[in-house]
Formats: C-alpha cells, structure tokens, sequence
C-alpha cells in the first residue's frame, strides 16, 4: 500500500461445503513503506536538485512591532552533497543560512519577520537562492500585510 507501513495482521475464515465446519486462517506481516517521488511533499523545483514545499511564504498581517514565524522545508533530491544559501533583502527577516544538506536529505528552516514601526501596506522581500554558491533562476518571495490599517484579525 502506497500510504500505509507496520505490522499488520488479518483473519481469513473458510467454510466448508456444508457450511458446519471452517477453519481460521491468519495472515501476518511487515510493510514496508513505499518511496514515494519528492515532488509529492515539495512541489516547487527550483533547480539543482534544490525542492522546497513554498514559492511564496505569506506571513499575512502582521502588527508593527509584531513577529511572526514560519517553517520553510527543503529538500536536496541528489546524491551529492549541497550547500544552500539565501542571499537578499533582510529587512525585518531573520534565518540561518540552511548550509550543507546531506544527499536525498530533507530539512526545515525557521523564518521570522518582524513588521517594521513605518511601514507600508504590503511588504514583498525576495530572497535569491544559491546552491553550491551558484545563483538558481527563481526567487523565495516573502509577502506581509501591515495589520496596522485597521485590517487582518482582531481589528
């Protein structure tokens, strides 16, 4: 089965032709989990074997002063080691550099941002990925609304 992994056990009961007697049979064993495409679980390929869960990470509205954090997951689908940075716009954002991702391995970096005192209605950051210190051909867009318009929840 494509989703499922243990031990499992089932119970088989054969009757006989007469329909008086049966016997019990029991079917026993271990599953092995299927490997399933890294594309499943990160859908953006952002070239070099790099795969993230996120194009766009929206940290939607946010008070001035406030912090907010997100998880950002990535994956190395090579069978070389990787180096992963980001590179732009810090602004309020706070990581730490991924660094060395083992090969077929998975990781999940922590990224916060806190919403400036002036700010304007929407902030967009663009964070350039570089895998293996070469620069890949899509952004990391971070998008924030500033919650301090009278807008988002508990306004």
């Amino acid at each position: 089965p494509g989703y499922k992994s243990g031990f499992f056990s089932k119970e088989i009961v054969v009757l006989s032709n007469n329909l008086q007697q049966y016997n019990r049979i029991w079917v026993e064993g271990v599953i092995e989990p299927m490997e399933h495409a890294i594309e499943e679980n990160y859908p953006y390929h952002f070239g070099d074997g790099l795969y993230l869960r996120l194009k766009v990470m929206a940290f939607g509205y946010v008070a001035p002063g406030e912090t907010k954090q997100m998880e950002l997951h990535y994956a190395n689908n090579t069978n070389k080691e990787m180096t992963l940075s980001f590179i732009g716009d810090k602004h309020g954002l706070r990581f730490t550099n991924p660094g060395k991702i083992a090969p077929k391995a998975q990781g999940v970096i922590k990224v916060s941002y806190t919403m400036p005192a002036i700010a304007g209605e929407e902030t967009v950051l663009k964070l350039q990925l570089y895998v293996n210190n070469k620069k890949v051909k899509d952004t990391l867009d971070i998008r924030v609304l500033n919650n301090s318009l009278g807008k988002g929840k508990g306004k």
